[in-house]
């Protein structure tokens, strides 16, 4: 899937590439990068402006959590339990 950037990170005289990393934060407070297919998922929900996305869509072992796109956490359903997100522009 194509990222579509703001037009502020692309120029036609700089060569470069920026990558969309999507996180979440763990017990021990380091951030962790999701899959790839997880990172798809939450890049096309939040280019759509959705505002929850289940896990499940991506990877079934995540079917107990779910995104809720408007405050940038990840809850575990049966717990109830919030996770903090974080989205990162990496460049070359």
């Amino acid at each position: 899937m194509a990222l579509t950037l703001p037009a502020a990170l692309v120029s036609s005289s700089n060569a470069t590439i920026y990558a969309v990393v999507w996180e979440w934060e763990n017990r021990q407070n380091q951030w962790r990068p999701y899959s790839p297919e997880v990172t798809q998922l939450l890049e096309r929900a939040h280019q759509k402006k959705l505002n929850k996305i289940f896990l499940k869509d991506a990877d079934p072992m995540l079917k107990d959590y779910f995104i809720d796109m408007t405050n940038f956490e990840q809850v575990q359903i049966k717990s109830s339990e919030n996770i903090q997100l974080e989205l990162q522009l990496t460049s070359n």
